[in-house]
C-alpha cells in the first residue's frame, strides 16, 4: 500500500441522491431491469468515478466517495481542511462545516445529488474525539 501524502491526504465523503420527484437529470434505461433509484445512483457513481473519485457500494440512496484532498478541492471548488490531530481524520469545508458546495458540480450531477458531506468524527459518551 502506498504511503500517505501528508500534503495531500486521502479523505472521503457521503453522497446522498435526491428523491425521485426532485431529480432533474434523467437516467437512461439499460438492458438490465433496474429501478429509477438504482439507475440514478449508477449514473452519479459513474460521474464521480470519471472525475477521479474512488466510489464505494451504495446503501439506501447514498454512497461514499474518496480521493486525495486536491481532487475534492478541484471538483467542488473549495478548500478542504484536514485535521489528523484527534481520534481519526477530520475533514471539513473552509468554514468548518461538513457539507460540500454543489454549485461547481456538472449540471447532470446537480440534478441527481442532494448533498455531499464529510462524516463528522465519532463521539463516545459525550466526548468528541475530533475536537
Amino acid at each position: 500500500m502506498p504511503e500517505e501524502d501528508a500534503n495531500d491526504p486521502t479523505v472521503s465523503a457521503v453522497v446522498t441522491i435526491l428523491p425521485k420527484e426532485k431529480r432533474t437529470t434523467s437516467t437512461p434505461e439499460s438492458g438490465i431491469p433496474l429501478s429509477e433509484d438504482l439507475r440514478a445512483i449508477g449514473l452519479a457513481k459513474s460521474r464521480f468515478t470519471s472525475a477521479g473519485f474512488e466510489v464505494h457500494a451504495p446503501f439506501t440512496g447514498k454512497f461514499s466517495i474518496g480521493a486525495k484532498r486536491s481532487v475534492f478541492e478541484e471538483f467542488f471548488g473549495e478548500p478542504v481542511v484536514v485535521d489528523d490531530s484527534g481520534f481519526g481524520r477530520k475533514a471539513t469545508n473552509k468554514d468548518g462545516g461538513y457539507d460540500l458546495p454543489l454549485a461547481n458540480m456538472p449540471d447532470d450531477l446537480k440534478g441527481l445529488v442532494a448533498s455531499v458531506e464529510f462524516t463528522p468524527p465519532p463521539t463516545f459518551e459525550g466526548f468528541n474525539f475530533g475536537s
